[in-house]
């Protein structure tokens, strides 16, 4: 099933400072203080995006065009998922419609989350031949960087570290040679299998 994701809430914390990359940098003076924190904010979508995963709480809609066939599970596009806030869709008379909380359950910690019907309930019938007519709206990510999984944070300082002792993607000298991330190889295990 296609879907796409549009952020509504953006996290108010981050997972790390730039008190946190200075020490994991060894970096003792102000000099980069900006350069570090806007390579943190980058660090971080960089990882998210590629991973669809998400370091701390934020809102998401994801747009589908329409329900599974029954009671099959919607796979969500972002991990972990703490929350669903709403489910809305377009009936088949074309109006706006919130699916009952009541009705539907959430495995948020699975690789990649999903979203079904409870127990002896189906998806409910959703306008035919209309585009984006299913909205699911959730949260995912921690409250709380200390529950962020230690191989995500790994990653990131990684990456920064990368970042910061290469600021070019070439490493010029005697021969000019792509500079290798290991960051790429956690990456890469944070992807569940759709993104691969």
């Amino acid at each position: 099933m296609r879907a796409g994701l549009q952020l509504i809430t953006a996290p108010t914390l981050l997972p790390v400072t730039v008190e946190d990359v200075k020490a994991h940098l060894r970096v003792e003076t102000a000099d980069d203080d900006d350069y570090i924190e806007n390579s943190i904010d980058r660090a971080i979508d960089y990882i998210e995006a590629g991973a669809g995963v998400c370091f701390m709480e934020q809102e998401w809609d994801q747009i589908c065009d329409s329900f599974p066939y029954s009671s099959a599970a919607i796979e969500l596009l972002r991990w972990p998922v703490t929350s669903i806030t709403s489910i809305k869709y377009l009936d088949g008379g074309g109006q706006a419609q919130t699916w009952a909380a009541t009705s539907y359950i959430l495995n948020g910690y699975t690789r990649p989350p999903r979203v079904a019907p409870t127990y002896s309930q189906f998806w409910p019938l959703a306008a035919v031949q209309t585009l984006a007519s299913v909205t699911i709206r959730f949260k995912a990510g921690q409250t709380d960087k200390k529950k962020v999984p230690p191989r995500m944070s790994q990653a990131l300082y990684m990456l920064l570290g990368h970042w910061y002792e290469n600021r070019s993607d070439v490493e010029v000298g005697t021969i000019a040679s792509k500079v290798p991330e290991g960051s790429e190889e956690i990456i890469e295990g944070l992807r569940p299998p759709m993104f691969a």
